[in-house]
């Protein structure tokens, strides 16, 4: 798998916790978007995906209006965020490039 995409109404952190396998075997590029109020009804920490990923290894990115990819160091306050395995080449010299 290259690609996985989550928009779950709040469950983001439980299927990363179940998908960790694959996440670990294959690296995929994640993105993520968080709904803080679908959060709070289920009574989970909006920021637990990203606490997931990043403990696999995962460096987070904010896409912009214009489709730029820009790196950022905590993701907490974005609703919706890409997440991509250090073992993916996606940033040169500090910019990011395609991979």
């Amino acid at each position: 798998m290259d690609f996985l995409k989550l928009d779950v109404e709040g469950a983001q952190e439980q299927i990363l916790r179940h998908s960790i396998p694959i996440l670990e075997r294959d690296n995929p590029v994640v993105l993520v978007e968080v709904d803080k109020s679908a959060c709070e009804r289920l009574k989970v920490h909006p920021e637990g995906a990203w606490e997931v990923l990043s403990s696999l290894g995962y460096r987070s990115y904010s896409i912009e209006d214009k489709g730029e990819i820009s790196s950022v160091p905590n993701p907490r306050q974005l609703r919706t965020f890409l997440a991509v395995h250090k073992s993916r080449n996606l940033e040169e010299n500090g910019n990011v490039i395609a991979s």
